[in-house]
């Protein structure tokens, strides 16, 4: 099996503020801003990562990377937690600056535009909408309720009544000061409703991964003791990428079941990494 390629791309929004940035602001905001972006990415990746899975598909926005709301790949806690790791993150830094502020005062001038936009970013992306952060979290709390499917049309629906509202902020400000970002923030929210198969993808970590050339050159085991009662999904978040992983699966009876690397990964795919071996057996 070949080692699926990562697809990368920039939103055209993305490149508008980034060109607004350059000739109308300064080269150092933007690089500011820039960084901030990549902070609050870097939050989503750590917390996927340790939660077992990758961005398969990159899709950069404004705000960051945005994801495509119809990927059913996560458990409802994880969604959760990879959703809110970036503006939980931004909004440290936030902290973090007043904190620098108050002991050292003059460093205000160096980090103002930081800290604001940390503010910014971490605000906007807990919007209840989609696809903000805060639309994806919203989606999980409601799907405790309800069919996840309604929870989306839900979400989706207040992406077109905030939409509304920042349309009818823009021609307010007609009349007095123009602000072009009402505009231009209800165009994007009212753009994600639309496609959301373009947006990015979460893969799981382990599934597909090629590791044939570790075989040819022998590589070390890993061995796992795991309750049967745990999903696919957690098992392969512990699996090492540079060894082959072989676990015991504790059923509920007390006996032990030993399964391979491969045969978890079959499992995953034939029926659902969020079942666990107790669940395959029933079936």
């Amino acid at each position: 099996m070949s080692k699926k390629r990562i697809k990368f791309r920039f939103s055209w929004l993305f490149i508008v503020l980034a060109l607004s940035l350059l000739f109308f602001d300064s080269f150092k905001n933007f690089a500011i801003y820039f960084i901030v972006v990549a902070i609050h990415e870097f939050a989503h990746y750590f917390v996927a990562k340790k939660l077992g899975y990758k961005l398969g598909k990159f899709y950069i926005m404004p705000y960051g990377v945005c994801l495509n709301y119809s990927n059913n790949v996560f458990s409802g806690n994880d969604e959760f937690f990879i959703s809110i790791a970036g503006p939980v993150i931004n909004y440290l830094f936030c902290i973090v600056c007043v904190a620098i502020w108050w002991m050292f005062p003059e460093t205000y001038y160096y980090l103002d535009y930081f800290c604001f936009c940390n503010l910014i970013l971490a605000t906007f992306n807990i919007l209840p909408c989609f696809p903000l952060d805060g639309g994806r979290v919203l989606v999980c709390f409601l799907s405790k309720f309800i069919d996840r499917n309604k929870a989306i049309i839900i979400t989706l629906a207040l992406n077109y009544v905030f939409s509304f509202f920042l349309v009818v902020l823009f021609i307010v400000s007609l009349f007095s000061n123009i602000n072009y970002s009402y505009i231009f923030i209800a165009i994007f929210l009212f753009s994600g409703c639309i496609n959301p198969k373009k947006y990015s993808e979460y893969e799981y970590l382990t599934l597909g991964v090629n590791k044939r050339k570790l075989y040819k050159k022998g590589c070390p085991v890993k061995i796992l003791a795991i309750s049967s009662s745990v999903s696919l999904y957690k098992i392969m978040a512990k699996f090492s990428h540079h060894k082959y992983n072989i676990v015991y699966v504790i059923l509920s009876n007390g006996m032990v079941k030993v399964l391979s690397e491969n045969n978890i990964n079959n499992l995953a795919l034939k029926y659902s990494p969020m079942l666990s071996i107790d669940d395959i057996v029933c079936l």
